[in-house]
């Protein structure tokens, strides 16, 4: 994830328009930059022939990605990754513009009351 979150960072791009995408997300990440980043991270603390070292990191992606795929942490359409949004604990979330809940809860009322008289339907609509 902190590998993703590094490439949005430094070379997001604003998403094609036929993606679809969740409500926020403004930044996507070519697949290929973020696997390049992935294995250059990673490179440095595996040990083993060049071969296994691959093969490890091959693994090591295939099953993180399909899991954050699984769990909607992100998402994923060919060439592109992205975060949905959805927060993760100790992470900050990158390319995602946080959509607030603006929904307010009307004011209770008495059985019967529809809250507006007709005076003030008249007022309204000019009569």
């Amino acid at each position: 994830m902190s590998v993703l979150a590094d490439v949005i960072d430094k070379k997001g791009v604003m998403p094609p328009s036929d993606l679809p995408l969740p409500k926020g997300v403004v930044l996507v990440a070519s697949v290929e930059d973020v696997r390049v980043a992935f294995k250059e991270k990673y490179t440095a603390t595996e040990e083993g022939t060049d071969a296994q070292i691959e093969t490890r990191l091959r693994t090591r992606w295939s099953r993180a990605t399909k899991a954050m795929i699984k769990f909607s942490i992100i998402g994923s359409q060919k060439p592109w990754l992205w975060f949905t949004g959805k927060e993760v604990q100790g992470m900050r979330i990158r390319g995602v513009n946080k959509v607030e809940n603006t929904y307010v809860e009307p004011p209770s009322r008495e059985e019967g009351d529809s809250g507006i008289s007709d005076d003030d339907v008249s007022d309204l609509i000019g009569q």
